[in-house]
């Protein structure tokens, strides 16, 4: 296989991320879903640019429409080496809708829709290997994550996920998620004090239970406040998890599914030889993944929910630096003027 260049990695990156957001827009309610549509004309457009490039084809015709001169050129190269070629009415259809709404706002059916999403997926898988000798699975999305511990949990799940070693990829999995809630729920308010904290358990019982001395009657306080601070307590555990879901913008149908399906992490501090602290990410009920049956969709949902959540927090960030900048770049803009006026 000949080496791509880092630009033309990152660039196939963004292909198959746009193909990922095509997906998840096809699945909103109309008339959103339309989306899509725009998302798969722009993935398409880079694509056939890229491959361009890389078949050093050098069309160069500004006052063509990209799609129809590129494909048919590609074609041509396709057809010469004996390969299968990309269709003309897929290329006409998609034009023809991603026009339809971006000039005359005329929304898409879903059945449309899924068409052309399944053509588009097609497309890419069918073509990468031919074109740029790599496999479009090879093409890892985690590379877009920004940091370094979720991108390495996140690399090595969507390899186990390819090698259909599922329990391991679902660790994986766990132990990136756990990583980026350590980080994102790290929220604090103006006076310094974390805005989330996890549940902590409280005692069984209050000392004044202790002063009571008819024996039935305590046995019988104790019993009923078991079962009251049992209750309480999974209220409490329900709450702050419900809390976490709205500090971090999550979907609560699908953070509860992911729940279900990935086993539990969390960090675990231990001294070391050093008498210093080590953090690492325990997994529990790993033992009891190897008995369940999880289908390559849960798997790819898991995955999905995780990258969706990481790449989210990643944009929120990246606002915030964003905003912070600005105040920077006003407040020095404002002291210019008060000192060239003093």
């Amino acid at each position: 296989m000949n080496k791509l260049s880092d630009s033309v990695l990152q660039r196939l990156i963004y292909i198959k991320y746009l193909l990922y957001q095509a997906n998840n827009q096809r699945g909103l309610p109309r008339p959103f879903s339309s989306t899509a549509i725009l998302s798969l004309h722009d993935l398409v457009e880079i694509y056939f640019q890229l491959a361009n490039e890389k078949l050093e084809l050098y069309i160069k015709k500004p006052n063509a429409k990209i799609l129809e001169t590129y494909h048919f050129e590609i074609n041509k190269y396709l057809i010469a080496n004996k390969s299968q070629t990309i269709s003309n009415q897929y290329i006409k259809k998609l034009n023809e809708l991603r026009n339809q709404l971006k000039h005359t706002s005329i929304f898409i059916d879903d059945t449309d829709i899924k068409s052309l999403y399944e053509e588009s997926e097609r497309l890419i898988k069918t073509f990468t290997p031919l074109i740029f000798d790599l496999h479009l699975e090879d093409v890892s999305m985690a590379e877009l994550i920004n940091d370094k511990i979720i991108k390495k949990y996140m690399i090595e799940a969507e390899s186990q996920i390819m090698a259909k070693d599922f329990d391991k990829a679902l660790v994986s999995l766990a132990k990136a998620f756990c990583e980026y809630e350590g980080q994102a729920l790290d929220y604090r308010d103006r006076f310094g004090i974390k805005m989330h904290s996890p549940y902590t358990p409280k005692p069984d019982l209050p000392s004044n239970f202790m002063n009571i001395t008819d024996h039935n009657i305590k046995k019988t306080f104790e019993g009923s406040f078991k079962i009251m601070r049992k209750i309480i307590s999974e209220l409490e555990k329900e709450i702050i998890s419900i809390k976490k879901v709205i500090l971090l913008g999550y979907d609560v149908k699908s953070y509860f599914i992911f729940k279900q399906i990935a086993p539990f992490a969390t960090k675990i501090a231990s001294l070391n030889v050093n008498n210093q602290y080590d953090i690492r990410i325990e997994v529990y009920n790993v033992e009891e993944l190897k008995k369940e049956h999880y289908s390559i969709e849960q798997l790819r949902f898991c995955f999905d929910f995780v990258f969706d959540s990481v790449i989210r927090e990643q944009e929120i960030e990246s606002m915030n630096v964003r905003n912070i900048q600005y105040k920077i770049m006003l407040e020095r803009m404002n002291q210019s003027k008060a000192s060239g006026t003093d």
